[in-house]
């Protein structure tokens, strides 16, 4: 199985950069390179796999509220860290949502810092 094609160091960083490009398409990098560029400016530390050669951004239509969308994971995605017995979560994850409900209190600017960083991630993870 090939590795990963894009390492994420910095989800909340992957996150803001996102939201960018979601809310104004002129900032979205054009090549592989413009990527890196923006990215590493930006602290991110983002790698891409040595075959990756373009970009390319899928604009996901604004919900209509007569229908409801379902995106089917490719087949081979199924097995992702069953061999292992694992699901492959971000650190993230264990460090803000899964703490005992005591415990995990944020607040308001911890609270956007986290669904900043779950963009990123839910983002990055459909990046094929």
């Amino acid at each position: 199985m090939p590795g990963p094609k894009m390492t994420i160091h910095n989800y909340q960083k992957i996150g803001e950069l996102i939201k960018t490009w979601a809310s104004d398409e002129k900032k979205r990098p054009a090549t592989k390179e413009d990527l890196l560029a923006m990215a590493n400016d930006d602290g991110l530390n983002l790698e891409l796999a040595d075959e990756v050669t373009t970009v390319v951004y899928t604009d996901v239509p604004e919900e209509q509220a007569s229908e409801i969308r379902f995106v089917i994971p490719a087949n081979n995605a199924l097995s992702v860290g069953v061999e292992e017995d694992l699901y492959p979560l971000p650190t993230f994850y264990a460090e803000n949502a899964f703490l005992d409900p005591e415990q995990r209190v944020m607040d308001d600017d911890e609270t956007e810092a986290f669904r900043t960083m779950r963009i990123g991630e839910y983002t990055t993870s459909k990046c094929k």
